[in-house]
């Protein structure tokens, strides 16, 4: 668990990025905080200033979530500088680039929009898949400990007296050999 507290979350200044938005994308100015995520630290309005404002409110309110998250908080630059551009030369095939190219027409969004937003995702997901393989861990170990203590077994089929079965779950039934 992480452990600053309410005024420490309060008072970081992170770098925050701004994009002024296409009229094809409801216009208007987007903001994000790139070291904490775009996908959960992201507003957007009508003027930089609103957005910049609602995203510094959004990610003060945040603060029990992400300090119950487990996950490391990145902290910011001291001089306050960017990590990265937010710009590189991606080279794929023609294939996988048509199909992007089709996927954000498709979605009415430009391309790079469509882009990030699916990388932020994927990012995202991969956070999460590590983040859950702690909690499998331990879950595991309690269904070891359970499966030590007491013995089940699947029964399948309609032939089982409803008594016997327990309750269903998933489509099978669970009785206990015990």
């Amino acid at each position: 668990m992480n452990k600053m507290t309410k005024t420490e979350w309060d008072a970081l200044r992170y770098p925050v990025q701004l994009q002024e938005l296409s009229e094809e994308e409801g216009g208007g100015w987007i903001a994000w905080i790139p070291l904490l995520g775009k996908g959960m630290f992201m507003m957007d309005a009508d003027t930089p200033a609103e957005a910049i404002e609602q995203l510094e409110e959004h990610r003060k309110s945040c603060y029990d979530v992400v300090i119950n998250s487990g996950v490391p908080i990145p902290m910011p630059d001291e001089d306050d500088e960017p990590v990265a551009s937010g710009k590189w030369l991606q080279r794929t095939s023609r294939r996988l680039h048509a199909e992007l190219k089709a996927a954000a027409a498709k979605d009415g969004v430009s391309f790079n929009t469509f882009c990030e937003n699916a990388l932020t995702r994927c990012l995202q997901q991969w956070h999460g898949e590590n983040a859950m393989g702690v909690v499998a861990g331990e879950l595991s170990k309690l269904i070891r400990s359970v499966k030590k203590s007491a013995s089940y077994e699947i029964v399948k089929g309609k032939g089982a007296s409803k008594a016997a079965e327990g309750k269903k779950r998933y489509g099978r039934k669970i009785r206990s050999s015990q």
